[in-house]
């Protein structure tokens, strides 16, 4: 069986989830939209960006206590 060889990737690319990737194909799995510049998540062998994450994988909380972080101030006044 012959050898069939695989064009190099020239120009600027990024490497993510054991692979190279030129910018222009580096995008979300759902939305499409480019991951070059922003944070990504990684599922099911897929990226996807963080909005679309949270859409369709991200866990659900179970009880009443989640939501939003309360506000708080740091340092605490017990250490001022």
């Amino acid at each position: 069986m012959p050898h069939v060889f695989k064009p190099r990737c020239v120009g600027p690319f990024l490497v993510a989830m054991g692979r190279s990737w030129h910018p222009e194909e580096f995008n979300c799995a759902h939305c499409k939209t480019t991951l070059v510049d922003v944070g990504f998540v990684e599922e099911q062998n897929n990226v996807y960006c963080e909005r679309c994450y949270e859409q369709f994988f991200a866990p659900t909380c179970p009880g009443a206590g989640c939501g939003p972080p309360k506000s708080f101030t740091w340092p605490p006044p017990s250490v001022l």
